[in-house]
């Protein structure tokens, strides 16, 4: 992407873009945001304007050899290092490369979130022969990073090296790449790009210079959302609080209209205590895929937390869309003090239960009758 293409953040691009015609450029750097902050885009973005043949009006020039290359992520001397899922014993970001590029190319907004649902329900992770030979991998050490920076850049002044979420390195990997920043090849500038700064060891923060990207506000999602889909009819902008990614996926998915009626049918068997329905539903949503069974209970407590909102406070703050709105004001009269905490803590507890590979269809039905029980319980309090 382009410095101009990146929406708001005029701030942080202008201290970038400075950095760089002042050559003030850090060889090691962090840059750090919250979940939806589009750190990586202004990463590559930085990275572009660093190796920009003719750069004009404080922006990489587009029509350049580098620029092209950088346009379709295939410059040789970029090098992009993210978590991977292993099919092999030496399986590397190079292995992905080609869906990576297809996978930024078509939301450069992306999140390590959205990365780790396009590889699957595993946790992806950067293993230690990404950056140097190990036992195993021998026969493709020069697929490492170590074996890369030994080489001459191949066009560009500045090498770069952008390693995409950190803080899912492995231990070994973690030294490996201490040493790459340490003592980096000349010319070879690393940027890491994390939402996680705490699970980074203090060894690899002290050697790089930070730059911090903020996340959106709701007026400037709201902006970007008219800008680039229109009105903003079902609130979409306030639901993704700052998260653009999130934003993004909302609007060209329906994903939340899916689980708001699987919500709403589920809690209708809950009610009418229908347990021959109820081992149906459980049944057929068992064969769903682990990442849309955790993501129906957390849109479950969502709505749970929206109701008590609804019941006790104004019900202007709800960010929430106008289908769902119509949902709450019904099902909110079953829900309560006396019974929201412990419907959530339900819940919790079975995405606790999902991650250590309990049967689903068993966790599902003993979930329904602890729900249908509590939907019966009565305030103590009725207000007026």
């Amino acid at each position: 992407m382009l410095f101009k293409e990146i929406f708001a953040l005029d701030q942080v691009k202008s201290e970038l873009i400075k950095s760089v015609e002042n050559n003030r450029i850090a060889h090691s750097q962090l840059f750090i945001g919250q979940k939806g902050s589009p750190k990586l885009s202004l990463a590559i973005a930085y990275a572009r304007f660093i190796n920009c043949l003719n750069p004009i009006n404080q922006d990489s020039c587009e029509s350049c050899t580098s620029c092209l290359k950088y346009t379709s992520l295939s410059h040789p001397d970029l090098h992009i290092i993210f978590p991977v899922i292993k099919t092999s014993k030496c399986t590397r970001s190079s292995s992905y490369l080609k869906s990576f590029r297809e996978f930024y190319l078509k939301n450069p907004y992306c999140s390590l979130e959205d990365w780790f649902v396009e590889m699957g329900e595993k946790k992806p992770h950067i293993y230690t022969h990404e950056f140097t030979s190990t036992k195993e991998c021998l026969d493709s050490s020069r697929e490492t990073l170590y074996n890369k920076l030994a080489l001459k850049n191949f066009e560009s002044k500045f090498r770069v090296v952008i390693v995409w979420g950190p803080e899912n390195m492995m231990k070994l990997a973690t030294n490996k790449l201490l040493k790459v920043l340490e003592e980096p090849p000349k010319g070879t500038i690393v940027i890491l790009v994390s939402e996680e700064e705490k699970k980074l060891l203090p060894t690899v923060l002290s050697r790089l210079q930070l730059t911090k990207i903020p996340s959106y506000n709701d007026l400037e999602l709201s902006d970007f959302y008219q800008n680039t889909y229109g009105d903003d009819k079902n609130n979409l902008s306030l639901k993704a609080s700052g998260d653009i990614s999130f934003l993004i996926r909302m609007q060209s998915s329906n994903d939340e209209g899916f689980l708001l009626a699987e919500f709403s049918k589920w809690m209708r068997l809950c009610f009418k205590q229908d347990f021959v329905e109820i081992t149906k539903w459980a049944n057929g949503f068992s064969k769903k895929s682990l990442l849309i069974q955790k993501k129906l209970l957390l849109f479950a407590i969502k709505v749970i937390r929206n109701s008590i909102i609804y019941n006790f406070s104004n019900h202007s703050i709800l960010k929430i869309s106008n289908d769902e709105k119509v949902f709450i004001s019904k099902f909110s009269a079953f829900i309560n003090e006396e019974n929201s905490i412990l419907i959530v803590n339900e819940f919790e507890k079975s995405i606790g239960y999902l991650n250590r590979n309990i049967s689903a269809k068993i966790l599902l039905f003993e979930l329904s009758i602890q729900v249908t029980k509590l939907l019966k319980v009565k305030a103590k309090f009725v207000q007026n």
